[in-house]
């Protein structure tokens, strides 16, 4: 409980919050007719790491005035030992969200642009690895969106694919001030774009050694619920019912081959239980929490 560091800010000159990247936060310092910088902290003492002027922000066709203008922008920016990674949204450039990496000298290395009209939902690192997920402007579900997986030394695109309507926010990855890092495999739902509107669930692989895969979903399913299960060679996830009350239906998947994870072969099983839901892993089990109870599923046991 020892306090390692205090330090006063101003809001006139730091208009967000310090945003926790790996070792190090993250402050932006945008003074209004001067060049904004963001200034790495060590996250334990506080002391300088490198000041980065965004001397070349303009790149990106990015007004230094608009980062000031939103307060909650910062928490989708990243760093590691190299570069500072800034997501900046639509409504802040000409109309596309983008992402630039910076070095300390604040030179532009590289710059990735997305769709117009669309805004970022989450973007962040993971390890050399930065993605981002896009969807339609708010209020919009016919958008679509896209995810892309870069790589950080150079914006290469190792993997992009274009979503559907009605993205949801990722079941495993959650805006945040707190370090964020991109999970290893990111999941989330939306709607095929086709007329049959089908739900599905999207995972896009991070990590070479997990698959990405599209699951279709039943009609009668929602949205998926968050903190899904990635086990060692299985994934679980429940979706909650389209109605909004009703069961959950619990999907659990082997990875290899996207089979049926459940004992008796079946991909997917409905738990009679109440809203509201939420879903963990407590050790070597998968719990679903609702209003009327606790469902604790495992391995089943083996006769003595």
């Amino acid at each position: 409980g020892k306090l390692l560091f205090r330090r006063e800010l101003d809001s006139r000159r730091f208009p967000t919050q310090p945003k926790g990247s790996s070792d190090q936060l993250l402050l932006l310092e945008a003074e209004p007719g001067k060049v904004p910088v963001v200034h790495r902290l060590d996250a334990l003492t506080g002391m300088p790491v490198a000041a980065v002027a965004l001397q070349e922000l303009e790149k990106l066709s990015v007004r230094p005035e608009a980062l000031g203008s939103s307060r909650n922008w910062m928490q989708l920016a990243a760093a590691d030992a190299e570069r500072l990674y800034l997501p900046v949204d639509g409504p802040q450039t000409n109309g596309a969200p983008c992402i630039g990496a910076f070095d300390d000298a604040g030179k532009l290395v590289w710059n990735w642009t997305g769709s117009r009209g669309r805004r970022f939902v989450m973007a962040g690192l993971r390890g050399e690895r930065l993605c981002v997920v896009e969807s339609g402007a708010r209020g919009s579900d016919k958008a679509g969106g896209k995810i892309a997986v870069l790589r950080a030394s150079d914006g290469a695109v190792l993997r992009e694919l274009d979503l559907g309507d009605q993205v949801q926010l990722p079941l495993n990855w959650h805006r945040s001030w707190l370090p964020e890092p991109a999970p290893p495999l990111l999941l989330l739902t939306d709607r095929t774009a086709d007329r049959a509107q089908t739900r599905r669930l999207i995972a896009m692989a991070l990590d070479d050694e997990l698959p990405s895969f599209q699951q279709a979903l039943a009609p009668e399913d929602g949205e998926g619920i968050n903190t899904p299960v990635l086990g060692p060679g299985f994934l679980a996830f429940a979706v909650k019912p389209a109605q909004g009350r009703g069961p959950v239906r619990l999907y659990a998947v082997q990875l290899a081959d996207r089979r049926g994870a459940f004992a008796d072969g079946r991909k997917q099983q409905v738990l009679p239980c109440s809203p509201p839901y939420e879903m963990t892993a407590a050790g070597p089990y998968t719990v679903i929490s609702a209003a009327d109870g606790l469902i604790l599923l495992g391995q089943p046991r083996k006769p003595r």
